[in-house]
């Protein structure tokens, strides 16, 4: 059947996508306008909301989120942590930051889909095309066709070192189970940023000798981004650089690789005195494969484990999505650096396609595939399909609230 003949189903807005970036735009436009619910479609394969970030928490033994409290899907700052105290769950909000625990966050966001109906919102397929005039193909055999599409699944692909295919016991972070891990076993980690963290402390938790390996020295710092970045400090002349070459450059040099926060540096400091991890700074030239063995060969040494994990991390590569190919190509979208060049509401320009999460990265900064870039892709697709007034509405009517309802503690 070709994509004309599908059956089409006609609504005002569909997300493609069924994370945070797709659950913090679908609250936004509810928050405007509860109606709205019932003309959006959210496009997912997985069985819920937030599937593929639970398995991904849970996969890795995540405990705890690295953003503070006030970056979640709602568009007042405060209200995770209002939901966290109404339910005497405080002690869940961990450190100076008030970082939510994993499971309060799941609860918390399961909390905003059944408030705002979105369950019903659904369709349980994928999409395979997505037009500029709005028509999304899907895998089903059907069509929609709307007049806002917001595509909040970021395409990204691992990146995998040269010389480290994966093959074998080589695997990327990805695809590890912790609770896999045999006692004795010796695993090789690679990467210097939190995911590579919390496989190390959880390896060697499970009882597995590691061996770290990371190619330049550890940066400890609180977030993955200067704070600076989520204000005009930062923004503003990131903005004012009119060549998106330059301005790619300076997103990725503020994420600046791996960074990671002092209470992951204190777990990881006691493994190494403890002697159940090791730890190597040196490029990686490659793995081989020998048997059941791997060996890690470096610059100067090598190293002999049973399992490589790669935490290398990934790259926004919006071109290797087949559903946004061709919607690239007749738009005539510039992409500099791997990041596509969008308009100030993170539209493609001359279509009815916006795109959140990381490939937003010129428009919204280094912060774009964050929680706190969500709410600001959301606010973006709040006036493009109600106006740019009810976007600013929006957001004072949060900054009203959380100054009448700013939880005790919280500083002005």
């Amino acid at each position: 059947m070709s994509p004309s003949a599908l059956p089409t189903r006609r609504c005002k807005v569909a997300i493609v996508g069924a994370g945070p970036q797709a659950l913090t735009v679908a609250v936004h436009l509810a928050a405007v306008d509860p109606s709205i619910v019932e003309d959006t479609v959210v496009i997912d394969p997985d069985p819920g909301w937030m599937s593929a970030w639970r398995q991904r928490f849970d996969a890795q033994q995540i405990q705890h989120l690295r953003s503070p409290v006030v970056h979640q899907p709602a568009p007042n700052p405060f209200e995770l942590m209002t939901y966290a105290r109404d339910r005497h769950r405080d002690g869940e909000l961990v450190g100076r930051y008030q970082l939510p625990g994993a499971r309060l966050f799941d609860d918390f966001c399961d909390h905003l889909v059944e408030r705002h109906g979105l369950a019903r919102c659904r369709r349980n397929t994928k999409a395979t095309r997505v037009a500029a005039d709005g028509t999304i193909d899907l895998a089903d055999g059907t069509a929609i066709h709307a007049r806002h599409v917001v595509v909040a699944n970021s395409p990204t692909r691992q990146i995998v070192p040269d010389g480290c295919g994966l093959i074998g016991a080589v695997a990327h972070a990805d695809t590890v189970r912790i609770d896999s891990v045999r006692p004795g076993t010796r695993v090789a980690v690679v990467g210097a940023g939190l995911t590579a963290a919390h496989l190390v402390n959880g390896a060697a938790g499970c009882g597995a000798h590691v061996t770290w390996v990371h190619r330049s020295p550890l940066v400890e710092r609180d977030f993955d981004v200067d704070p600076g970045w989520l204000g005009p400090r930062e923004m503003q002349p990131f903005l004012a650089v009119s060549d998106s070459t330059e301005r790619a450059r300076l997103a990725i040099s503020a994420r600046s690789g791996g960074t990671l926060p002092g209470w992951m540096v204190q777990k990881l400091a006691l493994h190494l005195r403890a002697g159940t991890v090791a730890e190597i700074c040196g490029m990686i030239s490659r793995i081989e494969t020998a048997g059941s063995t791997q060996r890690v060969v470096l610059e100067h040494r090598s190293v002999v484990v049973d399992e490589v994990w790669l935490a290398t991390g990934h790259r926004v590569a919006v071109r290797d999505d087949p559903a946004l190919t061709g919607l690239l190509a007749d738009s005539d979208c510039l992409i500099a650096s791997g990041f596509p060049v969008l308009d100030s509401l993170v539209r493609v320009p001359g279509t009815r396609v916006h795109l959140a999460g990381r490939a937003a990265t010129l428009q919204l900064g280094p912060t774009a595939g964050n929680l706190s870039g969500a709410r600001h892709a959301a606010t973006a697709v709040v006036a493009a399909v109600f106006g740019t007034d009810e976007a600013m509405e929006l957001t004072e009517r949060s900054n009203t609230d959380t100054c009448v309802r700013r939880p005790n503690g919280v500083p002005r």
